[in-house]
């Protein structure tokens, strides 16, 4: 490719450098070979607030990870020193993707190299700093795919139901992972974004997305055997779930064995499924230590909570239930769950309505929508000491093209660095836990669909890839009736799906497997549909949660819409229930 800038329009850009020829030959010595770095004059700002118009080279460079190639984009700023300072190295990710930190790139995306900490000219230069980066890059790639809610979803629904994990190996699970019923393929660029990443395959390293793995291996390394004896109330399952923890007997490490006080039940799963399920609810509502929107849940701040330990003791439940193949929380604040792991969260498009708090709502909005100098002058003036008070003490000393940044900082103080003790401690309950916290935070991306909502509404391709037939022979009388009953269940899924019953896919999930969600290592067994011979005419379906077996009766077309819905209702009367089979 030739050159679209000559030495001399260089030069006219570099006036105020002061080795100008110097800085040009090199710039040249690299775009030769790497033409789409882009020479681009730009302003800087650093650390103290301060500006400068500097020389960038902005665009892709080509790595080689797993044999294949892919170009991940970088900034390369020379200071007007140069060479006698090193550059200053970032990677700049599009919207679609997302920075790995590592040893050599922070959150923010800032590079540090040991050929950058011993910079020394003339023995350094330009040429040999890129090869270094495409050479580090090419060991520990820095960015990988953005994950989209859908591709999280399909990635944890093809993880679980389809396998039943005693007779699944991790080898299996590697070779899912590589076949890409994990992972998935690699997305490649839109074309809006060709100009900055030039058909760019993202990298969305397999280890990020093998939740599967992670927590079957953190499983084997945590589970003891032998059971500890949970007896709760359904209507006061947190209590006394809170209640059993201080027994002497009890251990983390042992399998529940949950039993119902008044249902009759024996524990082969199914009790334990929906003991987690109600006491993840009851944690993430009731316990006073999170606060906000129902899915995007924040830290309370609650001194007499935190002197007594009750955010250690919510990381404690929440490993506690992951462990045994439960749900998570599932519904922190996204843009929390990623600060928390050491992430970059953008933070600028922050919905502060997502702030439990009327006045802090009230104050985000002010600086969110000042966009002229007399509303900055009035915002410095109503509300500078209290943007200080929030650890921004340069309010008074910024300009109007701050406001951004300034809205940032607030957010993150008010969702993270206020709540900071709280998380803490939160954190170290889960760890007390087998160190679940440090497996959240290395494979963070994995564990999305654990602690943040990211499932929407399960849709009904989704559903019916969950379970399978019990079919009677072909052919059979009662092979024709079955089909007679399965053309009113489809009915039934449809008006689902439709939004023309109160019954959502959720609670059929719930009523069938005592699960809302697809478990994170999958269920036990496939879900599975069977048949009965109704005896008289009152006979409802039913469900076995700890076979997972749905029961329906055979040659019921009309009415199987209705008898459901009875089922699925009077199922979720705990004072009544006679639809489902805890046993």
């Amino acid at each position: 490719m030739a050159l679209t800038i000559n030495e001399n329009v260089l030069r006219r850009m570099l006036k105020s450098y002061r080795c100008k020829d110097l800085t040009v030959q090199e710039i040249i010595n690299v775009i030769i070979l790497y033409n789409s770095l882009k020479p681009v004059m730009e302003l800087y700002v650093f650390n103290d607030g301060s500006s400068r118009e500097l020389m960038s080279l902005t665009g892709t460079v080509p790595i080689s990870y797993r044999g294949n190639t892919y170009n991940i984009p970088i900034c390369v700023w020379l200071l007007d020193t140069y060479p006698y300072n090193p550059p200053i190295c970032y990677v700049r990710p599009t919207s679609t993707m997302m920075i790995k930190t590592g040893k050599h790139v922070d959150a923010n995306g800032k590079v540090y190299l040991p050929y950058l900490h011993e910079w020394k000219h003339p023995q350094s230069d330009l040429f040999s700093l890129i090869q270094v980066m495409i050479l580090l890059f090419g060991e520990e790639p820095p960015v990988f795919s953005q994950p989209t809610t859908q591709t999280l979803y399909q990635a944890f629904q093809t993880a679980g139901p389809t396998a039943d994990p005693s007779s699944t190996s991790s080898g299996d699970l590697r070779q899912r992972a590589a076949r890409g019923s994990l992972a998935g393929s690699l997305p490649t660029i839109s074309s809006e974004e060709t100009d900055k990443a030039q058909s760019l395959e993202y990298i969305r390293l397999q280890e990020e997305l093998s939740l599967c793995e992670i927590l079957e291996t953190f499983s084997i390394k945590n589970k003891e055997d032998g059971s500890t004896p949970v007896v709760v109330r359904r209507k006061s399952v947190l209590k006394d779930a809170l209640t059993l923890c201080k027994k002497s007997y009890f251990s983390w490490k042992r399998t529940p064995h949950v039993e119902f006080i008044g249902e009759e039940a024996a524990d082969f799963g199914g009790p334990m499924k929906e003991f987690f399920r109600l006491l993840m609810m009851d944690v993430a509502s009731t316990y006073g230590v999170f606060e906000g929107p129902q899915d995007k849940l924040l830290f309370t701040y609650d001194l007499s909570a935190l002197e007594d330990g009750k955010y250690r003791t919510a990381g404690m439940l929440i490993a506690w239930s992951v462990l045994h193949n439960g749900p998570g929380i599932r519904a922190l604040h996204p843009a929390l769950f990623q600060i928390m792991c050491t992430q970059k969260a953008d933070l600028q498009h922050f919905d502060f309505h997502d702030i439990p708090n009327e006045k802090v709502q009230s104050n985000l909005q002010k600086i969110q929508q000042c966009v002229t100098e007399e509303q900055f002058m009035s915002l410095c003036s109503e509300l500078g000491d209290w943007i200080s008070d929030c650890g921004v003490p340069r309010i008074f000393t910024a300009k109007i093209k701050d406001i951004p940044r300034i809205f940032e900082q607030v957010v993150k103080y008010y969702i993270y660095f206020r709540t900071a003790s709280v998380i803490h401690q939160f954190i170290e309950g889960m760890n007390i836990c087998g160190n679940l916290w440090s497996q959240v935070e290395r494979n963070w991306v994995a564990f999305l669909p654990i602690f943040t909502n990211t499932s929407g509404e399960m849709s009904l391709s989704s559903f019916k890839g969950l379970y399978k037939m019990s079919w009677s022979p072909q052919g059979s009388n009662q092979r024709r009736r079955e089909e007679e009953t399965m053309f009113g269940w489809e009915m039934f899924l449809i008006a689902i799906q439709e939004k023309a019953t109160d019954v959502t896919f959720k609670d059929l999930l719930v009523f069938w497997t005592g699960m809302d969600s697809v478990p994170s290592l999958g269920f036990s067994r496939q879900p599975v549909i069977e048949f009965y011979e109704r005896e008289g005419s009152s006979r409802i379906p039913y469900a076995s949660t700890c076979s997972l077996t749905l029961f329906l009766p055979r040659g019921v077309e009309e009415e199987m819409d209705a008898l459901l819905t009875i089922a699925i209702k009077e199922s979720f009367d705990f004072e009544n229930v006679k639809g489902t089979i805890h046993c």
